[in-house]
This record gives C-alpha cells, sequence and structure tokens, in this order.
C-alpha cells in the first residue's frame, strides 16, 4: 500500500479523508447519479463533502441555535481526542492495515457525525438504509476496479471480521450490509472495557490486582521461557501445561505488569483479558441444541477475547485450553487463526496437558505467523500451599483462625485464598470452612454435598466389615505417605482411592462413605446420574470429564449412589441404547482409573456392575443385614435417652424380632413418636412401635412377623 498517504492521526482529517473517498466516487459516478445531481440536495451534498457551509444551512438560524446549545454540551459528548487515541492504540495494536483503517472509517463516519449518513443516503438513493453493503465501501476504496480489494470483508481473510470489529447482517431481503460492532463504537466513545464486560464470559484484570502477593514471584518461568519472544512486533503463543493450583493467573498477571514496569511495552498494557472456557462453555450454550453448536460459541468468545485484548491494549488467557480439541479440524484452525490475530502475547492454559491435535493446528501453517512456546507449570504441593496462607496471613495482619497444615490440606490457589479471607471476613465462618465451599464451587451442577452428622462411634457393622473400613480410612488419611513418599505409585495408572460398596438399602453404605470422606479431608459430593446423562451423543462423556476434573482440582470426593444405573455390565452383542451404554461404562473405566481422589461407589445389585471394575477397585466391601445383635444396638442408637419410652419397650426383643436394617429402624422410630404424637400420647408405647414397624414391611410387600405367626 506504498502509493497511499499516511494515516491521518487526528478526527477531523479522518472525516477529510472520507469526504475525499465519496467526493472521488461522486465524480466519477456523477452520469449515474443523476437522482442528486441537481437541486438543492445536491447543492448540500457537494458542500459537505468540499467541506463548505451548505447554502440552505446558513438561512436556518434555528439550526444555528441549536448547534450552540449543542456546543455548550460537548463536555457530555466523546472528546475527540480521546476518539482519536483509541483508534490510534487500536491500529497499532490489532494491528490494522491502511485500507482496513479507510474501509473502517467509512462505516464508522456516520456514527460520529451524522452528516455522513445523510450524504450515502442520498448517494444510495434511499433514505430508508442505516448501514453501508459491501459493493458501496469496495467502490468508495477502488473505483476502477473493486474486485481488486475484494478479499477485504472475505471471512478468514478480513482482519476486520476477524478481530470482530465489523458484522456483516442479512436483512429479511437477503441484502447484506456492514456494519461497525457496538463494542468498538462505545470503546471509540470512552467506555471502559470492564463495564462493557459486566455480565460477558469475559473478565479483565489489571496488573496491580496481584498487589497482595508483592514479593513472591509467580512469573519467573514465563520470563525465563519467553526472554526470546519479549523483542520485536510478533508474540508467541504460549501453552501453559498444568492445573489451577500452578497459579498460572496470578503468573500471567505478574509478567504483564513485568512487561510494563522493564519499559517493553506502552503503559496501557497491563491488563489481562480472561476467557474461561471450562465454566463458561456450557452457560453459553444451548443446553437444547445439539453439540455442534459448541463450535459457533468458542469460535464466538476466542474472538471476542482476542478483540477484548485488542481493544483495552493487552494480554489474551484461556483456562482449559483442552476444551479446543472437541472442535473439527477447520473449526479448530479458524479458532488458531484468531489466536494468530493477537497482537500481544496469548496465554492458553490446559490440564493435564494440551491435546496434541490443539498443538498441531497451532503449529499449521505457521511461517509468517507467531510461534508456539511450551511451558510445564507444576502445582503447588501442600507445603506450598501452607507458605502461601503464612505469608497472606502476614500481609493482611491476621493470625489463623485454624492451624495453617491443616488448611494446606485444602487444595487453594492463591486466587481461591483471597476469596477465602475475604469471606471469611465478612460471614465469620471458619477459614477451612469457607476454603473448601470454594473450591468445591462448580461440583453442584452435576453433584450434591453429602454432609454427614454422625461419628464412627455410632456406625454398626459386622466385624469384617468395620476391619476392611478401617483399613480404607488408613489409605485415605495416608495417602501421600503410601503412594508418594513410600513409591507404591509409580505401580499404577493411577494412584486414587476407589472402593465399592454393595449390599441392601439402609446398611449404611452412606453414612461410611461420609465419615471416610470426613477423615481425609475432603468434601464428599453425590453425583447426580439424571444431570451427567444425555441424549446428545457425546454430552455425557463431556459431563463426565468435567466432573472429574473438578474433583480433581477441588479435592473433592465422589460418591456414585446405585452405581449399576452407570457401571452396568457390558454385552458383546449390545445394540442402539444398550451399546451407547456400554461406551459409557468404557468411559468411566477410563477416568477412574487415571482419577487421583477419592471414589465411592455404592449398589444393591452387586451382580450389574460391570466385572472389569474389580481390577480398577481398592477395595470391594460387602454391607450384610445386621443380626438380631446388631439391631438391637442400632434400635438403642436410634431411640436415644431423650425420647420418652414406655417401660414395656424392650431393646433386645426388637432387635430379635424385627428383619430390618439400620435405615430402616431409624424410619421406624421417626413413624412411631408420630404415631405417638397423633395418639396425644406423651410416652412411646410398644404398640407404637409395631404400628410403625408394620407399615414399613407393607411399603415393601412383606407380612409382619406379628401377623406371620400366632403369639
Amino acid at each position: 500500500m506504498s502509493n497511499q498517504a499516511p494515516a491521518p492521526r487526528d478526527l477531523d482529517t479522518w472525516f477529510a479523508r472520507v469526504r475525499a473517498l465519496l467526493r472521488r466516487h461522486l465524480l466519477l459516478n456523477t452520469p449515474w447519479l443523476a437522482g442528486i445531481a441537481d437541486g438543492p440536495a445536491g447543492r448540500a451534498l457537494v458542500a459537505f463533502i468540499m467541506d463548505r457551509p451548505g447554502i440552505e444551512y446558513e438561512s436556518r438560524e434555528d439550526i444555528a441555535a441549536l448547534d450552540s446549545m449543542l456546543a455548550g454540551a460537548a463536555v457530555e459528548l466523546p472528546a475527540a481526542d480521546l476518539v482519536i487515541e483509541r483508534f490510534e492504540h487500536l491500529r497499532r495494536d490489532l494491528p490494522l492495515a491502511d485500507r482496513d483503517c479507510d474501509a473502517l472509517w467509512i462505516l464508522l463516519a456516520p456514527e460520529f457525525d451524522l452528516r455522513f449518513l445523510a450524504a450515502y443516503r442520498l448517494v444510495w438513493d434511499d433514505p430508508s438504509r442505516r448501514y453501508c453493503d459491501e459493493d458501496f465501501v469496495l467502490a468508495m476504496l477502488s473505483p476502477h476496479g473493486p474486485y481488486r480489494v475484494r478479499g477485504l470483508f472475505e471471512d478468514g481473510h478480513s482482519a476486520l471480521l476477524t478481530l470482530g470489529l465489523v458484522d456483516m447482517i442479512t436483512d429479511s431481503h437477503g441484502v447484506v450490509t456492514l456494519r461497525p460492532t457496538r463494542r468498538l463504537v462505545d470503546h471509540m466513545a470512552g467506555m471502559q472495557p470492564e463495564r462493557a464486560m459486566h455480565g460477558s464470559p469475559i473478565s479483565l484484570s489489571r496488573g496491580d490486582a496481584v498487589a497482595v502477593w508483592d514479593g513472591l514471584d509467580f512469573a519467573g518461568p514465563l520470563r525465563e521461557a519467553l526472554a526470546d519472544g519479549e523483542s520485536g512486533t510478533t508474540r508467541p503463543i504460549v501453552v501453559i501445561e498444568g492445573d489451577r493450583l500452578a497459579n498460572i493467573d496470578l503468573g500471567v498477571a505478574q509478567y504483564a505488569r513485568h512487561r510494563q514496569v522493564s519499559g517493553a511495552v506502552d503503559t496501557h498494557e497491563t491488563c489481562v483479558v480472561t476467557l474461561d472456557l471450562m465454566n463458561q462453555l456450557d452457560e453459553a450454550s444451548d443446553p437444547s441444541g445439539p453439540p455442534q453448536r459448541e463450535a459457533e460459541t468458542i469460535m464466538r468468545l476466542v474472538r471476542q477475547a482476542v478483540r477484548e485484548a485488542g481493544l483495552a491494549g493487552g494480554f489474551v488467557q484461556i483456562r482449559g485450553g483442552e476444551q479446543l480439541a472437541r472442535l473439527d479440524t477447520q473449526a479448530l484452525r479458524h479458532v488458531a487463526d484468531l489466536l494468530h490475530a493477537a497482537r500481544g502475547f496469548v496465554f492458553l492454559e490446559c490440564h493435564p496437558e494440551a491435546p496434541p491435535k490443539l498443538i498441531v493446528a497451532l503449529t499449521h501453517d505457521i511461517p509468517g505467523k507467531n510461534r508456539v512456546v511450551m511451558i510445564d507449570l507444576p502445582s503447588r504441593s501442600g507445603r506450598e500451599r501452607e507458605f502461601l496462607w503464612r505469608y497472606l496471613h502476614q500481609r493482611l495482619g491476621r493470625t489463623p483462625d485454624c492451624d495453617l497444615p491443616s488448611l494446606a490440606e485444602v487444595p487453594c490457589d492463591a486466587r481461591t485464598m483471597e476469596h477465602a479471607m475475604r469471606v471469611h471476613d465478612l460471614s465469620r465462618r471458619p477459614l477451612v470452612e469457607v476454603a473448601r465451599s470454594l473450591v468445591a464451587l462448580n461440583l453442584p451442577r452435576f453433584a450434591r454435598r453429602v454432609e454427614v452428622k454422625l461419628g464412627w462411634h455410632e456406625i454398626i457393622l459386622p466385624t469384617e466389615t468395620l476391619h476392611l473400613i478401617r483399613q480404607v480410612r488408613a489409605l485415605a488419611a495416608n495417602h501421600e505417605q503410601i503412594m508418594d513418599t513410600w513409591g507404591l505409585s509409580t505401580r499404577a495408572t493411577g494412584r486414587g482411592v476407589k472402593v465399592l460398596f454393595s449390599g441392601p438399602s439402609g446398611t449404611g453404605k452412606t453414612l461410611a462413605a461420609g465419615l471416610l470422606a470426613k477423615d481425609a479431608r475432603r468434601e464428599l459430593f453425590q453425583v447426580d446420574v439424571a444431570a451427567l446423562l444425555s441424549k446428545w451423543v457425546g454430552e455425557t462423556e463431556k459431563h463426565l470429564a468435567q466432573l472429574f476434573r473438578e474433583a480433581r482440582t477441588s479435592g473433592s470426593a465422589l460418591l456414585f449412589d446405585e452405581a449399576d444405573a452407570l457401571f452396568r455390565q457390558r454385552s458383546s452383542t449390545a445394540e442402539g441404547g444398550e451399546r451407547f451404554g456400554a461406551q459409557i461404562v468404557n468411559y468411566l473405566l477410563e477416568a477412574i482409573e487415571r482419577f487421583d481422589g477419592m471414589v465411592v461407589l455404592t449398589t444393591n445389585l452387586e451382580s450389574a456392575i460391570d466385572t472389569a471394575f474389580a481390577r480398577r477397585l481398592s477395595y470391594h466391601i460387602r454391607f450384610k443385614p445386621p443380626d438380631d445383635e446388631q439391631r438391637a444396638a442400632l434400635w438403642r442408637l436410634h431411640l436415644p435417652a431423650s425420647l420418652p419410652l414406655s417401660d414395656d419397650v424392650n431393646i433386645h426383643r426388637l432387635g430379635k424380632r424385627y428383619d430390618l436394617t439400620g435405615g430402616e429402624i431409624y424410619k421406624a422410630a421417626v413413624r412411631a413418636a408420630a404415631v405417638t404424637v397423633e395418639r396425644g400420647g406423651h410416652r412411646v408405647e410398644v404398640g407404637d412401635i409395631e404400628t410403625a414397624v408394620h407399615s414399613l414391611y407393607t411399603e415393601k410387600g412383606r407380612l409382619p412377623p406379628a401377623l406371620a405367626q400366632p403369639r
């Protein structure tokens, strides 16, 4: 574009350039624009494009008076200096070629001066049109041969479309018009990016947002890996392999501030625009639509993030980059082109590692594009997290309300530690409890928290069952020592604790799972199987992947109640829905084997569980119905001393007579108390208990013992 004049540097000069382009267009096309060649409209148009006062305009005193009033309110209107300053940053940071700038200002001029819209409408001979079409813009730029700049608005080649600065709108008649995006106009008019992003999946953070961690270096690995990319006009795409516990976002924020302090960038390039695909993708997608709509959602979000970074002059950070591998090859390459179009650094976080498909797309046809740098960041260990908690308390001048080693067992990153401290200060809830609730924030979509109020002394099981549960308890509580310090994790694919509890309902399986998780200092979440399953192919596997990922990063334990619904036996001759179910089981087998946390499966139908789980489970513990003595102990537990009992209630006789599980005995105790209150009694009598027990037997389709044999 060497034949073009240097780009203007002020708003009036840009307007003059658009008028010059319009003047050339009119001079070359006057024979075909007879409708405006004569009359007041034509004279006013000529006066405008020549930047001269119009004859009719000078004679209108009311218009002049109104202009004077508006001039007094200029402070309320976008300042010309601000508009051109933001455009100059935009032109340099994205970057935009001179031809792109000319085309953009042809579209922007009517947004800042409606006289351009009036002039355009005269040329179009259509007073109802609001936006330019492609042919008009191309004819303005290259009147002797619009085909020469035809690629200016071709999707995939147009910087204006790729960066989301211009929208192509098709009306009901099939006419395609070009419109500068509302976000671009708002940005040039002075809107702050934080306000523009409010309620959107994109967030922006400034370099000073990490001030509380000043003194600690989270950006060291990034500075070391990117030392060669800090000079020049191109910036690499940085693929970071690591999880949330590596404190990647703090490292990126500190690196952005380091770039500004070191003078490598202008002062405005101190922000980071973050797109979290893991937390935002499912909210932005249409849950009623097919999975292929996700490709459009991902591309729209990535385009928006790149555009916002260009407008704000910052870096792009994408969490959950491994989700991009779900796209087909064409869509993935399109996303790669969007990332390469970013002017600043692009930090792409992948956990646990970057899919090869993603790397191939990023490096496809790499000449002329930014290079790709890969960094592996390890997670912060428990000892390092303890140091971070101590440092945070010292910086804030606080005294811990609990011992720091226990607090460090909660898998928090530094950002979550800050949030936990703020919530703790406001609510005065124990800091450990707040931290655990925050790290499990994303799990409730597919699971619900299980709260256990009883203790080990209140669980009544056979001796051999309790012996095995104590072993699982020791393994879970000392997992790091057994698997890491003693090196047993090197012999297996997964190093987690996986247990299957089988047996009738009400025998204490869920209670035992809750107590095991409590001893391991983990939150227990019961998986909602109905929320996991989807009619769309691939959606169930996606939900399971998200569930295990969130459980891993939050350090939570998972409970699959009635696991036979998911982990059923596979058949080599299965067809249709059964074959689809077998695919889910295959995926679950691999996911559980790789999972490093605690998984407890419970089932009432042991025979329905797939046998391939046997070698992937740490333990399989069978819960048997209680015997006479255990039932008596359960009656004693569920009929506490605070409950008024008649003297004729014999606990030992109840345990011997009624064949009930622990859960059923608890129900019988509650129902007996309700019967007592309903009849107006003050003490629970034997008849009340018998009435409650008989109702339970009837519900199960069984004959109560009192009616099965004579007294």
